[in-house]
């Protein structure tokens, strides 16, 4: 069982899904599309998404909010970004790679965090408790999360 405090960290929404919010705000809606806009010029997917996300919830009928959603999604470059994607999509294996190309990149106590998590997963615990192991030695963290009582 992953203890409840890491379960905190894979808690992390979906930068693609939609979720529902105060609907019927059309001018919200606007407002929002157009931060969205703007955070994707300045090359911010992350806020980019988050404002198309939010003009989906108030006006879910917005097809230019949902390209630049989908154009925001399919266009991030940042491993650790995909890799919770996938972890939270329940996606293991998918998601080790995205972490393990971070730490490649350069090292990465989260990485090193949410691999070992995924090594868990998939049933390989001396390899989380390596990645649990760099961790704390980046970041002086124990080598292994809390067990969960129960």
């Amino acid at each position: 069982m992953i203890a409840p405090a890491m379960l905190l960290i894979l808690a992390a929404a979906d930068p693609c899904a939609v979720e529902p919010g105060p609907t019927g705000d059309r001018r919200e809606a606007e407002i929002y599309l157009q931060v969205g806009r703007m955070e994707q010029a300045r090359g911010n997917p992350a806020a980019a998404a988050e404002a198309y996300r939010a003009a989906l919830a108030r006006n879910p009928g917005l097809a230019e909010a949902r390209q630049g959603l989908k154009d925001t999604c399919s266009s991030a470059t940042d491993p650790m970004e995909a890799g919770l994607r996938e972890l939270h999509a329940e996606r293991p294996e998918a998601a080790l790679a995205y972490f393990q190309e971070a730490r490649r990149r350069s090292p990465n106590p989260t990485a090193d965090l949410l691999a070992g998590i995924c090594f868990y997963q998939l049933g390989q615990e001396r390899s989380a408790d390596r990645s649990w192991s760099r961790r704390a030695r980046l970041r002086s963290w124990p080598t292994r999360p809390p067990s969960s009582s129960g």
